[in-house]
């Protein structure tokens, strides 16, 4: 628990953002940065019950905490719970649910009316790679019901005067080495119809503007081509709800340098 200035500019600003790091996830990403707290119970976190956790939102508030930052769902009525909570005890500041976006519709609608955004990751299209480095086949198809979820939600993106998102839904998206195929197609496109158009038509800005163009369509038809190629599977269970009524006090352990 501590204020991170390591976030999105629009998310973290001067102040900081009052940021909780759950310890787990559901999924097991190969690459993960936080892989020495999101594998499971390192036994240096905190065991807190809801109570407990609205206090400590509430003390990064007054440590100036530009909002809450939850980083992933898996104690998702606990947490629920504690926002709840902490809204009654006078917590005023933006709440963020920064996650994998491997998150089920019903998951999500705990947080409906708590929430003010959400910073969901879109790591693959592709159920190769996301069965590969994450463990989760249907990861495209569950995070892009998980996305219009939390974009019904949150609404349009409302900006601050200060410079920071108050409201709205933060899409990361990742790109893996190696996997930049279509995009390098469409450079190559884009350079050679540059120098036919430009150096040999004499066709200037206009040849440059259609060169564009035509990449951009190229890499489009690519990209449309690979995706009816992928065989994408209506989503089964992937984050399930702890079980419990969110009225009682559960446990949550997470990662603290308090």
């Amino acid at each position: 628990i501590k204020l991170h200035y390591g976030e999105e500019p629009i998310i973290s600003g001067d102040k900081g953002s009052g940021t909780v790091f759950f310890e787990g996830c559901s999924l097991g990403c190969i690459f993960c940065q936080n892989y020495t707290i999101s594998r499971g119970p390192t036994g240096s976190g905190m065991k807190m019950d809801s109570s407990s956790l609205a206090d400590a939102y509430l003390k990064l508030q007054d440590d100036g905490a530009n909002n809450i930052n939850l980083v992933t769902m898996h104690f998702a009525p606990a947490v629920a719970d504690s926002i709840t909570i902490a809204k009654t005890r006078g917590l005023n500041i933006p709440v963020a649910i920064n996650c994998s976006g491997y998150d089920l519709v019903s998951t999500l609608k705990l947080f409906d009316g708590l929430v003010d955004i959400y910073m969901p990751d879109m790591k693959y299209f592709s159920p190769k790679f996301s069965s590969g480095y994450s463990n989760a086949k249907d990861y495209f198809a569950v995070c892009c019901q998980a996305i219009d979820e939390m974009v019904r939600q949150t609404g349009d993106i409302v900006m601050g005067d200060d410079g920071l998102i108050k409201k709205g839904v933060i899409v990361r998206h990742l790109i893996l080495p190696g996997g930049l195929f279509v995009v390098a197609i469409a450079c190559v496109v884009n350079i050679f119809g540059d120098l036919l158009l430009i150096a040999v038509f004499k066709m200037n800005v206009a040849g440059a503007a259609i060169a564009t163009i035509f990449a951009q369509a190229v890499s489009v038809l690519l990209s449309l081509l690979i995706i009816r190629k992928q065989d994408l599977h209506k989503p089964h269970e992937p984050v399930h709800a702890n079980a419990g009524l969110p009225g009682q006090a559960q446990r949550a352990t997470f990662q603290t340098d308090m």
